[in-house]
């Protein structure tokens, strides 16, 4: 497995659709709307991003995506608190053992 950065828009693509792609057959899934999913990434749209610095990683099992990961610092939060901290987002894993995958189809 490999981990890449997203670097481009068709990374970010990649990156967007990988839930629709992973829970497609979850009857109970609510997908949400792909306006708003690309909109969290547009620093136009999206206000957090102006003191944000993040990075969006795709998990790759040889040629296929299995998962990804949002990182985010926000400086405002941490020159407020006085602090240096990260966070995550996004997180989502394809489980590939059957024992797991009966339990759910990805890790959230």
């Amino acid at each position: 497995m490999e981990i890449h950065p997203v670097t481009h828009q068709r990374d970010i693509k990649k990156f967007i659709e990988l839930p629709y792609k992973l829970n497609k057959n979850l009857a109970h899934w609510i997908p949400p709307l792909r306006t708003d999913q690309k909109n969290i990434f547009n620093p136009g749209k999206n206000s957090m991003l102006k003191h944000c610095r993040y990075q969006l990683f795709l998990l790759y099992d040889k040629d296929r995506i299995i998962g990804r990961i949002a990182v985010y610092i926000n400086e405002a939060y941490n020159k407020h608190w006085a602090e240096k901290t990260g966070f995550f987002y996004m997180k989502q894993l394809w489980l590939e053992n059957p024992k797991h995958r009966s339990r759910s189809r990805c890790l959230q």
